[in-house]
């Protein structure tokens, strides 16, 4: 019995795939994560994005603050060196197999605040609610 499992499942299999390619991902996909917090100077910085869809993985594009990284979990961790507005784009790709499928771009803004410096007037602080999906 064990081999007519076997079969049975390499049988399905490709007609699986093929679906999964026509019909896409799981969903359509969306970076759930609207507006980044501010960092500061000399503290350490660690935020994880978040996406609707499992499977894939994230790169940034523009510069970084020097002192901070970007991994392909979609977390940005270390410790700023230099104070500033940082203009990012952000992609989370669903891969499958190896294959991207669809991916999804997002533009953000990283404010990046001098050691001492307040956050005044934060309330008067704007951050996009959305910034703009881009799917390809």
């Amino acid at each position: 019995m064990p081999e007519r499992t076997l079969l049975m499942r390499r049988a399905y299999a490709p007609a699986f795939v093929l679906l999964f390619f026509m019909l896409g991902s799981c969903c359509p996909p969306t970076i759930l994560t609207d507006s980044l917090p501010p960092g500061r100077v000399g503290e350490p910085y660690r935020v994880a994005l978040e996406a609707e869809c499992w499977g894939g993985h994230w790169w940034v594009s523009g510069e970084l603050p020097p002192g901070l990284s970007f991994n392909s979990d979609g977390v940005f961790s270390g410790t700023p060196r230099f104070g500033g507005l940082y203009f990012l784009n952000v992609t989370w790709e669903d891969v499958f197999e190896g294959d991207v499928i669809s991916s999804v771009t997002r533009a953000f803004d990283l404010l990046i605040l001098e050691e001492g410096e307040p956050l005044s007037g934060e309330s008067e602080l704007e951050f996009p609610k959305r910034s703009g999906d881009f799917v390809f």
